[in-house]
């Protein structure tokens, strides 16, 4: 295996992992520079839970870079690997597969999933390579740490709303080339993945804050936004959009799943207990991604749902698809009478 100890070259990657804004580059900047060091079979990040399911993988190969991977079967040499370095004070270890050699760096944990740098190679790195990628994982830590922090609310620990704006335009880019593909076939449309953007308020909220003052009113945010993480799934995204109001993309193949992801966090409000702050609830406006719908109008119809939502009782869930079918018969209606008096 090669050396690599030219630090022109490693200062280059370096500068390339802190030059980047976009932690999914940031990843695979990180597999490139790692590649590049110790030109291996395979180099992955590997995210796994505490079930020791492989939520996701990225791997990075020649002639298959940036390939990634969910929800698959973690191998039983990489479990292995991971219960050496849990068990020991270790930052890396090397174990024998089946046709090659598999070394694991541990990335970083918490209670509910690890990261991992794995590497396949005929032969192990060496001491020098294994330090010079040590060095690299660092780096890499303490800068996504920093990317992260300016993604993040500080008073809820949310996504904030500059990652909200940046996510919702992603995933309208997204979907064009899905739509785009199958776009003479509707059976294969229905089939395309769906994501409904729901926006979230507190009901009477300024009167808590008026009345109650701020650290009350800050603690209803937190408990709120505690509420709603711990009640959506997996694959659902939350943002906090700004003062009491949040973002929530959902991932669904129809309302019906939307409504009961929705409905489950509308509940888990409701049973928060502040007694100062009396009962809280939550008003909801939810529509559906579309390909010919411009983001930023998305926006402006789930707001749209979200007053109706407020103008009817709040503590409720409305759909824009819902109001677009009432609207029209309501100017009908105004329509008639205009020409009746």
């Amino acid at each position: 295996m090669q050396e690599f100890t030219d630090s022109t070259d490693l200062l280059g990657h370096i500068a390339g992992l802190t030059s980047l804004r976009d932690v999914d580059l940031l990843e695979l900047s990180l597999l490139k520079s790692v590649y590049t060091i110790v030109n291996p079979i395979e180099v992955s990040l590997v995210t796994i839970d505490n079930q020791n399911s492989i939520h996701k993988k990225v791997d990075y190969a020649s002639g298959r870079h940036g390939t990634v991977c969910k929800k698959v079967t973690a191998e039983e040499d990489f479990l292995g690997a991971c219960e050496q370095l849990d068990n020991s004070t270790l930052e890396y270890c090397t174990v024998s597969a089946a046709t090659d050699l598999l070394s694991v760096f541990m990335l970083s944990h918490n209670r509910l999933v690890s990261h991992y740098v794995t590497i396949r190679s005929v032969v192990g790195a060496s001491k020098n390579q294994s330090q010079q990628i040590l060095g690299m994982l660092q780096i890499y830590r303490n800068f996504k740490q920093l990317l992260q922090e300016s993604k993040t609310d500080e008073l809820t620990g949310l996504s904030n709303r500059k990652t909200f704006d940046s996510t919702l335009r992603k995933i309208h880019e997204s979907i064009m080339p899905a739509y785009e593909e199958c776009s003479d076939d509707k059976r294969l449309i229905d089939q395309v993945e769906h994501y409904w953007l729901a926006m979230i308020d507190i009901d009477k909220f300024k009167i808590i804050n008026d009345t109650l003052g701020h650290l009350i009113g800050d603690e209803v945010l937190v408990r709120v936004s505690q509420s709603l993480q711990a009640s959506i799934r997996s694959e659902d995204m939350l943002f906090r959009y700004g003062g009491d109001e949040f973002a929530l993309i959902v991932r669904s193949p129809d309302m019906k799943t939307t409504q009961m992801v929705l409905e489950r966090i509308r509940l888990s409000v409701e049973a928060i207990k502040i007694p100062s702050a009396g009962d809280l609830s939550i008003s909801l406006g939810c529509v559906k991604s579309s390909v010919d719908v411009f983001h930023l109008t998305l926006i402006e119809h789930a707001d749209k749902a979200l007053y109706n939502s407020k103008n009817t009782g709040r503590n409720r869930t409305s759909f824009y698809e819902d109001i677009k079918i009432i609207e029209p018969i309501n100017s009908a209606a105004q329509s008639s009478m205009v020409d009746l008096f």
